[in-house]
């Protein structure tokens, strides 16, 4: 079969469900069935089509993608989105995230993650590429970010503010800045002000992923108050939220094989069992407090992975009652009870029946979604697929 012929075999199994049965006589006065689209307007006894056919549509789109022409794909996308309603989808990108437009992972587990709020409810990271909202109930993939070697020889992430609250200030610890290359670096990136001669920055360790923990709360961070039962508050935009994250594939045992994670005796040293890469496709177990894993029986592990999907904020409630369980006490809230309602907070349906931008998106077998499947609104999934897809032979991809 001829691409060709391929390709009016797809079209009909893309728009038969469109188009009407009609009988029509021939020249030779022969009966036959016809598909005719019913909402095709005639002029001169011709059929004049009001709008692009999905087939013509994805025909453009894959020499589009086979081209390789970027601008036309991305152009295309957006007016396919805004044709279909999807004012509102989601960008394909944020300085810290990636949407993930290939299949979901296969294995997930459940953890918490602390995030600012705006003034509508959306989380946002705290520290690191913090100042944009995030979309939550898709999967985001973490992108790397920025970072230095000092000269004590580790890998440091300098830190912002959150525009969120204006408190809040950066968090980390003061890095000596290495040499004039890497102050400049920092202050074209918006960490120093223009024409900084600072001899440190406030920093984290450079540890790339999505970070969160397998309990709800922060005590590592927030603000300082020596009266509260770990030394920090939660600021009061900050809310705990359910998190579900790639576990596809399990680091952890490699990152604790790592010879600096190693003592001379060969016993594991837990704090420097930390990737400097990005657990891709999957997620690692960390931790810098053991003493908390052992008053919980082993909660107090953080998580490190490169896809999460941010599910649903927890209540100071639920937060307590969880802390609870496993005997730790509460971590307040600056001010006093946090109230989600109060917050913004209304949930994550909206960005579930979102869609991405993304120039191109994939199926669960790794091939790219024709472009008239995108943007259902009776799909949850933000790159709309189907079972089978036949495209790539057909639009000649290979």
């Amino acid at each position: 079969m001829t691409i060709t012929q391929q390709i009016e075999e797809i079209a009909k199994s893309m728009n038969r469900s469109r188009l009407v049965r009609k009988q029509v006589t021939d020249k030779n006065g022969h009966r036959r069935t016809v598909w005719v689209r019913p909402d095709e307007k005639k002029e001169n006894n011709r059929p004049v089509k009001t709008e692009k056919t999905d087939i013509e549509l994805d025909r453009e789109y894959f020499a589009a993608v086979k081209s390789g022409d970027t601008e036309k794909i991305q152009k295309m996308v957006m007016d396919r989105a805004a044709e279909k309603g999807f004012y509102n989808a989601i960008p394909e990108q944020g300085n810290g995230y990636k949407i993930r437009v290939t299949a979901p992972p296969k294995k997930t587990k459940t953890y918490y993650k602390c995030f600012y709020v705006d003034e509508n409810g959306r989380p946002s990271a705290l520290f690191v590429d913090n100042n944009a909202a995030l979309p939550t109930n898709v999967w985001l993939n973490a992108n790397d970010t920025y970072h230095f070697k000092a000269d004590n020889g580790s890998f440091y992430v300098p830190t912002m503010g959150n525009a969120t609250n204006k408190d809040a200030g950066k968090t980390g610890v003061s890095i000596a800045i290495p040499n004039d290359q890497v102050r400049n670096e920092l202050i074209e990136r918006g960490y120093l002000p223009k024409g900084s001669t600072a001899k440190s920055v406030t920093c984290v360790a450079y540890r790339p992923g999505w970070h969160g923990g397998d309990l709800p709360f922060f005590p590592q961070g927030g603000k300082k108050d020596e009266n509260s039962n770990y030394g920090n508050v939660h600021r009061w935009n900050q809310v705990i939220f359910e998190i579900e994250v790639d576990a596809d594939h399990d680091y952890t045992e490699e990152a604790r094989n790592q010879t600096k994670a190693r003592k001379k005796d060969g016993t594991l040293n837990e704090k420097k069992a930390d990737l400097q890469y990005m657990p891709e496709g999957g997620m690692y177990e960390y931790t810098t407090n053991p003493t908390v894993k052992a008053q919980t029986g082993g909660k107090g592990n953080w998580v490190i992975t490169g896809s999460i999907k941010i599910k649903r904020a927890l209540s100071q409630k639920e937060c307590d009652e969880m802390l609870s369980k496993y005997g730790m006490d509460p971590q307040e809230w600056e001010g006093g009870e946090m109230s989600l309602e109060k917050l913004g907070y209304t949930g994550t349906e909206l960005s579930a029946a979102r869609k991405t931008l993304a120039p191109i998106t994939y199926d669960d077998n790794g091939e790219i979604i024709p472009l008239s499947k995108r943007f259902d609104k009776n799909s949850d999934d933000i790159r709309k697929s189907l079972p089978e897809n036949p495209w790539r032979k057909a639009f000649n991809l290979d």
